[in-house]
């Protein structure tokens, strides 16, 4: 279970935004709530290897689109 980085808390899993859908595209992530009465924080978390993996993927599109469209013209 994730902790709260404003408290250190457990935070627990909540529905994401449309916003955070659309940022989901290019950064997975996850919507968390601090489940601390105190605590008012609540926002994105997402693994760090996951994030790497979906810039590499993204490169690796940009780059084979890239090769592709220099086919196509020659």
């Amino acid at each position: 279970m994730p902790h709260c980085p404003a408290c250190g808390s457990r935070a627990t899993r909540i529905h994401r935004r449309t916003v955070d859908r659309i940022r989901g595209v290019i950064f997975p992530s996850h919507r968390y709530r601090c489940t601390a009465k105190a605590c008012s924080w609540e926002g994105n978390m997402g693994p760090k290897a996951t994030r790497l993996y979906t810039i590499l993927k993204w490169a690796a599109i940009l780059i084979g689109a890239v090769i592709i469209g220099k086919a196509i013209v020659h």
